[in-house]
């Protein structure tokens, strides 16, 4: 079963939510996420990302917005 087309709600735009929101609408759902705060923004903590996260991030269409953010 695809969902192609699909309505489908993410809750939260933490790391999680943000990369199943990006995965859904690449294999062509309509995806909405529903975030309680008013705004995305940084928190003052770092974020480590393994060479495994990097594969799963070029994976979903971010290498160069990754190689972007590592300089």
């Amino acid at each position: 079963m695809g969902v192609a087309g699909q309505e489908i709600t993410v809750l939260g735009a933490g790391v999680a939510g943000l990369a199943v929101a990006r995965a859904l609408a690449l294999k062509g759902a309509v995806v909405t996420v529903l975030e309680q705060a008013d705004a995305i923004r940084e928190v003052g903590a770092g974020l480590q990302i393994s060479p495994n996260g990097a594969a799963v991030l070029r994976a979903l269409g971010l290498g160069k917005a990754l190689e972007a953010a590592s300089m």
